[in-house]
């Protein structure tokens, strides 16, 4: 149907004309100022021209009846009033459209400048300053702001939505100096594409830019791709969704604080999913508690603290200092940047949580990196390919607070990387049901691996993990079970009392040269409870005479229960020792070793004539030994070609470092040179196949070929010029090999 379109030259004012009009007609008005008040029960449109002004001066623009009106081109004035509102919308449609809106400050608290209720409410590329409050819209149908430009100032709250069905606030240009949006009982609403500005001036005690109180169900709840500018502290605050099947995203979000200025999001008793994404949120935190489940991808912002959430993932995110969960069920961090800059406070710190993931993250601190503080809730931890370097105290803190629910834990941690820490792994913890240290990277920390067990301590497995030529310790007391097996321990010192089942199997050492007669500073140290089996170990050195003839020892063994049981049997290059030497405190009546592996030898103290010394076949050793070290891979379900290729290439490795540590003094080094040459060639194809090496390998590669260099380098004023050349060559191999 035609619009049929009225010239208000045919009525002496607004009003009239309207009174005449008839549905679905446009009232085009003249270039001048009206002054009075208006009232529309119809569906209408209002046209303005270039200087249309509409003055409600202590008048009204009143809609009601299910009336549905649109206003263009006009320019809305509204000076002081004694109104609670100057616009009325009840049951009906307002749109206003490229229209300018100017408010004075309003005497009343509670004024705004549009009332709606259970209306439809549009406000699209307009120009508003305001002194007042701007909107107030209940159980409304649709409300939307869109492609407008908005200053306002010195106004309590901006605009307050209540119960509405649809929500639109997109494209806007909006300086707000106070609160600007609060929003309760809604169902679905999308804010996206704004840039906010949020002054200096004035300053408010507890801000809240955004409120949303109440998400109910509906299919959209969106905060994307907004710009928040501000000058001043910066809060929004989400709560109260009852919805369980719901999504709340807030993504592509940008924050530009000023120097000094702090912001925060706060996710409360949100039941369904919280999920953001790709945010640059600058200095500021993220806040979720009594959350269903949040996740937190590719952003940026400072810190992340949650309380009582069920699920809680962070993925590669980048520039937190500080992570802080409480009272949750399942953490999975992965892939994220954290460095802590704060004195006294741990990077990330969980407390009570059930299951735990740590994967892919880098974390530097100058306190503790992570802090694991188990109440009795905790059944599963796992950290896994994580960095962590540089902690001044602990990198991974187990520690139980209290013992409420009695449930023993378990900890799993692999393929991480520990550099210049002062302890890597620290766990004080009575609860550990199973811990498996398996291929981590250790260098240059004080304290590789701490644990200080207690009787409801279960077992500790350490395994298959490479530690660099730095004097680290690994320090265990009281485990029922303690397995060190097929480690690169290098010149590491062990130190390992008060366990019933120990066995150091399949392990690499270079004695680091301390002092005998001290345990502690021994390479192995072992006051014995229980069982010990030393087994299938290369031992650069055993016991030697420094420069001072100083004697060390490689193994040291005590014990403080009577009639271990000791077994030393199929370990290589553990030259020079003498029996007596292995015991610091008492000598046994009998000691005996077996290189074949045949037999065990039972250890009885001397005077104790009630025990002979009893044998038993050593198949049922061997057969132990299988079990335990089977049981170490069932675990690992993903277990596919590429590690059995990695374990190859940790074998290379390990044969080379051998290779190099024996012949650096030689003086055949045409032999030495084709000897290791073989052994490069072969870790040469192996390292092509470039998804098998992983970070650890990488730097294990890296340490002995960047130490095979140094002894080549060494070689070179040793021999001819023709000799030379062939050195040359290898070196110019490994070069390009590293």
């Amino acid at each position: 149907m035609e619009e049929l379109m009225i010239s208000i030259n045919d009525y002496p004012s607004i009003q009239e004309a309207i009174n005449h009009m008839k549905s679905d007609s446009v009232l085009i008005l003249d270039d001048q100022v009206y002054d009075e008040t208006i009232y529309i029960d119809k569906p209408v449109k209002i046209i303005g021209q270039n200087n249309t002004v509409l003055n409600f001066n202590n008048r009204q623009f009143i809609i009601e009846k299910g009336a549905d009106v649109e206003l263009k081109n006009l320019m809305i004035s509204i000076q002081p009033t004694d109104f609670e509102a100057n616009i009325l919308v009840r049951d009906s449609s307002l749109k206003i459209v490229e229209c300018h809106l100017d408010v004075k400050t309003q005497s009343r608290d509670l004024y705004a400048v549009l009332w709606a209720e259970n209306s439809y409410v549009s406000f699209q590329h307009m120009n508003i300053k305001s002194e007042a409050n701007l909107i107030k819209s209940i159980h409304g149908k649709v409300f939307e702001l869109n492609g407008n430009n908005i200053d306002l100032d010195k106004c309590l709250l901006g605009v307050e939505v209540h119960g509405s069905e649809v929500i639109e606030i997109c494209n806007n240009k909006i300086t707000c100096s106070m609160n600007f949006l609060r929003m309760s009982k809604i169902y679905d609403f999308k804010i996206e594409g704004n840039e906010f500005l949020i002054p200096l001036e004035p300053i408010l005690s507890k801000p809240r830019f955004f409120i949303l109180d109440g998400v109910e169900n509906g299919d959209i709840a969106q905060i994307k791709g907004n710009i928040f500018d501000a000058e001043k502290t910066l809060n929004i605050l989400i709560h109260n969704g009852q919805s369980v099947s719901r999504t709340l995203e807030f993504s592509e979000n940008t924050f530009k604080l000023k120097q000094d200025i702090k912001a925060a999001i706060k996710f409360d008793k949100i039941n369904g999913l919280v999920k953001l994404d790709k945010n640059n949120l600058d200095d500021g935190k993220i806040i979720a508690n009594q959350c269903g489940e949040i996740t937190i991808c590719t952003s940026i912002f400072r810190r992340f603290t949650a309380i009582k959430s069920k699920h809680i993932r962070l993925v590669k995110n980048e520039k937190l200092q500080q992570i802080i969960i409480e009272d949750s069920y399942h953490i999975h961090l992965k892939n994220n940047e954290i460095n802590n800059i704060v004195s006294n406070e741990d990077a990330i710190k969980l407390t009570s949580i059930d299951k735990i993931r740590l994967e892919g993250n880098t974390v530097t601190s100058i306190d503790h990196g992570v802090s694991v503080l188990n109440a009795g809730d905790n059944l599963e931890s796992l950290f896994i390919n994580n960095e962590f370097k540089n902690c001044k105290k602990r990198a991974i803190n187990m520690t139980s607070t209290t013992q409420i629910k009695n449930i023993k834990s378990e900890l799993y941690v692999k393929n991480n990387i520990f550099i210049n820490n002062d302890k890597a792994l620290f766990m004080d913890d009575q609860n550990m049901k199973h811990c498996t240290i398996d291929e981590n990277y250790f260098d240059n920390n004080k304290d590789a691996v701490v644990l200080l067990g207690g009787k409801k301590t279960g077992d500790l497995k350490v395994t298959g993990n490479f530690y660099t030529a730095s004097n680290q310790k690994l320090e265990v007391r009281k485990a029922s079970l303690c397995h060190l097996t097929h480690n690169n321990l290098s010149n590491s010192k062990i130190h390992i009392r008060g366990c019933d089942d120990i066995l150091i199997h399949g392990n690499f050492y270079d004695n680091p040269g301390s002092k005998r007669g001290k345990c502690l500073d021994n390479e192995v140290c072992v006051k014995l409870g229980g069982h010990l089996t030393v087994s299938h170990n290369r031992i650069l050195k055993g016991r030697v005479k420094n420069e001072v003839k100083e004697t060390f020892d490689t193994l040291n063994i005590t014990a403080y229960e009577r009639h271990p049981a000791v077994t030393i049997h199929d370990n290589t290059q553990l030259e020079g020792y003498e029996k007596k030497s292995l015991f610091s405190t008492y000598q046994p009546k009998t000691l005996e070793l077996y290189p074949d592996a045949s037999l065990l030898s039972l250890l009885q103290y001397e005077g104790d004539t009630e025990h002979n010394l009893s044998m038993m076949d050593m198949d049922e050793v061997m057969r132990r030994d299988f079990l335990d070290l089977r049981s170490s891979f069932v675990d690992l379900k993903d277990l596919v070609q590429s590690q059995v290729i990695r374990k190859n290439i940790h074998a290379i490795v390990e044969n080379l470092q051998i290779e190099i540590l024996a012949g650096r003094d030689s003086n055949d080094i045409y032999r030495f040179i084709v000897k290791t040459n073989e052994t490069v060639e072969m870790l040469k194809i192996y390292t092509t196949m470039e998804a098998t090496v992983d970070s650890i390998t990488e730097k294990r590669i890296v340490s002995v070929l960047s130490n095979y260099m140094d002894v080549l380098s060494g070689f070179m004023q040793k021999i001819s010029e023709d000799e030379q050349d062939k050195l040359k060559a290898q070196i110019n191999l490994l070069e390009n090999l590293l």
